[in-house]
Order: C-alpha cells, then sequence, then structure tokens
C-alpha cells in the first residue's frame, strides 16, 4: 500500500516538469540526505559532492536520483586526459587573475558483453 502510494507521488512530480518548486525540493532533498548539493540553473542540474561536480540537462531530471546512485562508479570508471590549457588574465591593472581553461576528455573502460 505504501509503495503504491509513493510511486504515485513520484508520477505526480514527473508530470509537473523540471521547473517545478515541489520537483526540485524532492531533489535537493533527496540530494541531501544522500549527501549531494544539488543547484538548478538556466538548463542544467548540478550534483555536487565532495570535490566532484556532474552537470546534466534539465531535461534530464528524472535520471538525477539514479546518477546519484551511480555518481562515484560514473566516476571511477572514467579517465579524464588533458586535451588542452589555455590561459586568460583578467583585471589589466596593479593586481591581474590568471585564470585556466581546461579541456577535458573522457574515456570510458570498455565493459564485457555477457551473453
Amino acid at each position: 500500500m505504501l509503495n503504491a502510494f509513493m510511486q504515485s507521488v513520484k508520477d505526480y512530480l514527473v508530470r509537473l516538469g523540471p521547473n517545478s518548486v515541489f520537483v526540485q525540493a524532492a531533489l535537493r532533498m533527496h540530494g541531501l540526505r544522500h549527501g549531494y548539493s544539488v543547484e538548478f540553473a538556466n538548463d542544467a542540474i548540478t550534483l555536487h559532492k565532495a570535490e566532484r561536480e556532474m552537470i546534466l540537462n534539465k531535461a534530464q531530471y528524472v535520471q538525477v536520483p539514479i546518477m546519484m546512485e551511480c555518481y562515484d562508479l560514473y566516476f571511477d570508471t572514467s579517465k579524464a586526459r588533458l586535451l588542452k590549457v589555455e590561459q586568460s588574465w583578467t583585471s589589466p591593472g596593479p593586481v591581474s587573475n590568471a585564470t585556466a581553461r581546461v579541456a577535458l576528455h573522457f574515456i570510458f573502460r570498455q565493459f564485457l558483453k555477457t551473453m
């Protein structure tokens, strides 16, 4: 009985869409329970945990809880390779701040297919 009720609540939230205050609150509460910070920007949902950050398209809001479950697996099974570093200087006054833009290329390990 409780499972059926929870599923109906989830179905209702999915129908509301990613811009709903209720959906965003539910995803933030779910994230906090599992140690994540969840932020909503223009067209993106950002998950933060420790020093890692994952950015998802807002259209993928239904997959956010699944991505929280697979968060460590995603980062542990991908390998970043540095492609290029661009430096840009700001504030040409007496104090200059250098910011580096880093391009990363992710290489995913191949998983064995099971028959």
